[in-house]
């Protein structure tokens, strides 16, 4: 139950949150530096540096948002029907076979679902945790499409560029969605719509 928790909580707290606790964390005084310094080693300044920066954007991601995608994925596999396993079982498949022949197929319309809103999001990349976490040190690294456009279309005040990038952001966005849902179709005969 607390492997749950741990997993699952961080889905649901604000990216102010999480990137204020590993700001902290990550801090020239924080609890990573002085582990470092009581091993013998030099602070190191990760949240201002181009080489650590986009592995600490991956990581503090991937740790606060794989318990949404385990949430929906465990739903979808409670719901295959245990007489399939039941089958599979007298016809001596292994718990791999159970899963190539039963559990992925039958969670195939959900992992299609969550690719095509995961395409659909691509291009946000994160704007939330990125605009909160960088600094103009790791402008040359961190900038995305969205941080980059808040910075000249609201920063500098060029609200036409801004309004531009927006809308080509959303046509690709949109192009995307409707070619993998029909890439989809075609190689899966499973769509969203």
């Amino acid at each position: 139950m607390k492997i749950q928790v741990i997993v699952y909580l961080p889905h649901f707290i604000s990216w102010a949150v999480v990137s204020g606790i590993f700001i902290t964390l990550l801090n020239s005084s924080g609890l990573v530096n002085r582990m470092i310094e009581s091993m013998g080693g030099e602070p190191i300044r990760f949240l201002m540096d181009k080489r650590y920066f986009r592995s600490i954007l991956v990581l503090t991601d991937g740790w606060k948002e794989i318990g949404w995608g385990s949430i929906i994925y465990i739903a979808s596999i409670t719901g295959v029907d245990p007489s399939l396993y039941e089958a599979e079982t007298v016809d001596g498949a292994g718990k791999f076979r159970q899963v190539l022949h039963v559990t992925l197929p039958a969670i195939a319309p959900t992992i299609v679902m969550m690719l095509i809103l995961r395409v659909s999001n691509i291009l946000n990349a994160g704007f939330q945790q990125i605009f909160i976490m960088y600094n103009p040190t790791v402008y040359e690294v961190a900038d995305i499409i969205g941080t980059y456009v808040y910075r000249v279309g609201l920063g500098q005040m060029k609200f036409g560029f801004g309004t531009a990038v927006g809308l080509f952001n959303s046509v690709v966005a949109f192009i995307l969605v409707i070619s993998c849902n029909l890439l989809s179709r075609r190689l899966t005969g499973r769509s969203i719509w």
